[in-house]
C-alpha cells in the first residue's frame, strides 16, 4: 500500500512538470526566446526576445518560481512528516520492547514460583 503523502508529492511533481511545459510552450507560441542564465551575483534571471523590443532582462518572479517554491515546501513538509513518523515508530517500538520485557519478567517469576511450589510438594 502506497502512503498518501507519497502520492500527493508525486502529484505535485506532475503539476510542476506540466507548468514548466506550459510556460515554455506559451512563450514559444508568443514568439519569445527564453535563455536561463546566472551571469552576475544578483541571481538568476531570464532574458526574453520579443518581436518588437530588444533583449531585456526580466525578473524571475513567474508562476514557475512560485510553483517551484511550493514544491520545495511540500517536499520539506513530506520530510518532516516522515521524521515525525519515524520518531513515533521509534517510541512505539521502545514501548513494545519494554512491555515485552515486563511481561517476560512476570511470566518468569510465575514459573519460578510454580517450580518452588512443586519442589516443596515433592519434599513433603
Amino acid at each position: 500500500m502506497i502512503p498518501v503523502a507519497e502520492i500527493l508529492v508525486f502529484c505535485l511533481y506532475v503539476l510542476l512538470i506540466q507548468e514548466i511545459i506550459d510556460i515554455f510552450l506559451g512563450r514559444k507560441a508568443e514568439g519569445h526566446q527564453t535563455v536561463f542564465t546566472c551571469r552576475n551575483s544578483s541571481g538568476c534571471g531570464n532574458y526574453q526576445r520579443s518581436k518588437h523590443h530588444p533583449i531585456e532582462k526580466v525578473k524571475s518572479i513567474t508562476s514557475l518560481d512560485v510553483l517551484w517554491r511550493r514544491m520545495r515546501q511540500a517536499t520539506e513538509s513530506y520530510r518532516m512528516f516522515h521524521k515525525k513518523d519515524a520518531m513515533i515508530s521509534d517510541v512505539m517500538s521502545a514501548a513494545r520492547a519494554e512491555a515485552y520485557e515486563a511481561n517476560l519478567k512476570k511470566t518468569n517469576e510465575e514459573k519460578y514460583k510454580l517450580m518452588r511450589m512443586r519442589e516443596k510438594l515433592k519434599e513433603e
